[in-house]
Order: C-alpha cells, then structure tokens, then sequence
C-alpha cells in the first residue's frame, strides 16, 4: 500500500483561488443567464478570485523569501521566488484582461 502525498496548500493556494473563481464565475453564468445581476455577480466573483489569488501570492514571497522554496505533492509542485514573480504576472495580466473586457461585456 502506498502512502498519499503531503499536500502544502499555501504552494498550490493562488492556483486554487483562480480555478475556484473562474468555476463560480462559469456556475453564476449558467444559473442567473440573462438575469440584470449575472455581470456584477461574475465581476465580483471575479475580482474576489484575483485578490485572493494575489493575496496569496503575497504570503508565498514572503515565506519563500524566509524560508527557501516549497516543495509538496511528492515533490511534483515546487514554488520558488521566479515562480512566485510569474504567478504575479499571471495575476496582474489576468486583472488587466478583466478591466479591458467590461466595456465590451456591456455592450454585448
């Protein structure tokens, strides 16, 4: 029998939160459809998933830069300061992709 993997959810935390944002932003969508509060719902959901996601990002610079890289699932995930500094970027387009697309989302 083997044993489950650790798992150190601060390393995988800002991926979840996105993944998690982006699942509820999908599921609003579907249930309100046309309804006058699906955007400012999906908006909201949506920078609730970018905030905690850069929140968290937060956190991994500072412990990384502490404490040396994480490592976790069976050494399949390893979060380093350059990893962190992409996952900044990521967040940072993501948040700039959103701003740029509300004009057009009311439009549409």
């Amino acid at each position: 029998m083997t044993a489950t993997p650790s798992v150190d959810w601060l390393a995988i935390a800002p991926e979840l939160a996105l993944g998690g944002a982006a699942v509820l932003v999908v599921l609003l969508r579907a249930v309100l459809r046309q309804h006058k509060a699906a955007m400012p719902a999906a908006l909201v959901a949506t920078a609730l998933g970018i905030l905690t996601a850069g929140a968290m990002l937060t956190w991994q610079w500072y412990d990384v830069r502490d404490h040396g890289p994480i490592t976790t699932l069976n050494h399949m995930v390893r979060v380093d300061p350059f990893g962190v500094f992409l996952g900044i970027v990521v967040v940072i387009a993501t948040a700039l992709a959103v701003l740029t697309s509300i004009a057009y989302l009311r439009r549409e």
